[in-house]
């Protein structure tokens, strides 16, 4: 058959093909079959109505016609049920019957039943004419003898024309029955016919739709296996060729990604060494143990084990077992130590309050993210003022547009910043929001660019770093970080 030669150019084009004609083949039967029985049975409704007005005309006409003529005889006429009024009636019906009748034979039949009715409307018209003459009674039964003898020839017609109904409708019955046969048959040859050409249809559309899932398939395959560089061919079907070509555009962006996350990798790598040389400076240890030193020979020994323990904890959790992520909490505690030793080295010129909610305590995030920070509140801030230093550390949850973050600010009371400073160190930040590279060109605050940088590299827009300052008053930096969930890190 054509239909299963032709090569479809969509899925879309067969589903609709397959559909269209199946409901053809299955609506247009039923249509035909339903149109020829409401048909058939409209004409055995017809006669079957016929039928019955003609039995009730033969049933009734002859004693009413009758009884209404003697009674109009004897002086008893009733106005409402005078015989020429009945009469009138039964032609109405007669008439009605005749324009019904299904064959020009019962016509036939119904006009001389008709003709026979208005023999005995001319009877009547005499009688009524011999009353109002005062005609002897005894012509009047005579005519009425005249009338029972027409009426007796109205029955048998009106008998006949029922019989001839009759026989009609045992024709028209065994006619539907047969049409209802053969509908059937019919019916049946279609809905066998149907399932041949579902089961037909079904195998030429699964293996014009299945060869091009498996061309798509291998195509995946072999870039789950490393081979970037293979790629769908024209498959031939609308659908496919564009799923095809979505998938070859994602196998060049997986690829273009591939080389974009080697390369991120290799500045992660970067990025961690320069944290940690910049962490682990020959001049903060020699700075630190020169402190020692000094409150040794000035006999300071509990300051001495202070300051000890507090560089001793600040490089174990510096190195973390070379793990890059740790918990708020240890954060917390490596931003103490850090502190701890900065207050031994610089005095009463240097406090410090940290208030984070405990509720983030158990909340991770990378390495060395407030340390940073806390340095260049110090030697930026606070060092080059005359007064006493303060440096404040807040976190928490905070409500943002992009969901639940955790915030840090760092604050202190040092020297500030202009407004071009500040617009400078922002405009260096958005440069390396844009080139994550940059921060290795940068030499002023390189701690603060480090920090953002690796935000950059881990998080994306998901995480930012405000800056505000107000000269001669002091510098907050805020952090807002993506809540990480722990299982996905560890």
């Amino acid at each position: 058959m054509k239909i299963f030669r032709r090569r479809f150019t969509s899925i879309k084009d067969a589903l609709h093909f397959s559909n269209t004609l199946m409901l053809a083949l299955t609506v247009i039967p039923i249509l035909v079959i339903s149109a020829v029985y409401l048909i058939s049975h409209q004409q055995y409704q017809k006669i079957i109505r016929n039928v019955q007005v003609a039995d009730d005309i033969m049933q009734r006409a002859e004693v009413e016609i009758r009884d209404s003529l003697w009674y109009q005889i004897i002086g008893k006429e009733k106005e409402e049920a005078s015989p020429i009024r009945i009469i009138y009636r039964y032609e109405n019906e007669l008439n009605e019957l005749k324009q019904l009748a299904t064959t020009t034979e019962l016509r036939q039949t119904a006009d001389v039943a008709l003709r026979l009715l208005q023999t005995i409307e001319h009877y009547a018209w005499q009688i009524e004419s011999n009353i109002t003459n005062d005609v002897p009674v005894a012509e009047n039964e005579i005519l009425l003898e005249e009338i029972d003898s027409v009426n007796e020839q109205l029955s048998e017609t009106l008998q006949e024309y029922v019989t001839k109904e009759i026989d009609l409708a045992t024709a028209q019955s065994r006619q539907i029955s047969r049409l209802i046969y053969f509908l059937l048959f019919v019916e049946s040859v279609v809905v066998i016919g149907l399932l041949v050409f579902i089961h037909r249809f079904r195998k030429k559309l699964d293996r014009e739709i299945n060869e091009p899932i498996e061309d798509i398939s291998r195509m995946v395959e072999k870039i789950a296996h490393g081979n970037w560089q293979a790629r769908v061919p024209q498959l031939g079907l609308a659908e496919m060729d564009r799923l095809g070509a979505d998938l070859n555009d994602m196998a060049d962006q997986v690829e273009i990604l591939f080389d974009q996350n080697t390369q991120k990798q290799k500045n992660l790598a970067v990025s961690e060494m320069k944290v940690l040389q910049a962490q682990i400076t020959p001049h903060f240890i020699y700075n630190t143990l020169d402190a020692i030193l000094t409150l040794a020979q000035q006999e300071e020994t509990k300051l001495v084990e202070e300051a000890t323990l507090a560089l001793s904890n600040y490089f174990k959790i510096t190195l973390n077992k070379g793990r890059e992520w740790i918990t708020v909490a240890r954060e917390l505690e490596h931003v103490r130590s850090y502190l701890d030793i900065l207050k031994i080295r610089y005095g009463p010129i240097l406090s410090y309050e940290i208030c984070v909610d405990e509720i983030i305590h158990d909340q991770i995030l990378l390495k060395m993210i407030l340390q940073p920070l806390v340095e260049n509140a110090m030697y930026h801030g606070i060092k080059n003022s005359r007064r006493r230093g303060l440096i404040e550390i807040l976190g928490g949850y905070t409500d943002t547009d992009d969901g639940q973050k955790i915030f840090f600010t760092v604050s202190d009371n040092g020297i500030g910043m202009s407004d071009h400073k500040l617009a400078e160190i922002t405009a260096n930040l958005q440069q390396i929001s844009d080139t994550p590279d940059a921060a290795f060109s940068l030499e002023s605050g390189y701690g603060l660019y480090n920090v953002y940088q690796r935000l950059c590299l881990y998080f994306g827009e998901e995480a930012r770093l405000l800056i505000d300052s107000v000269p001669n008053q002091g510098t907050t930096m805020t952090l807002l970080l993506p809540v990480i969930n722990k299982e996905s890190v560890i």
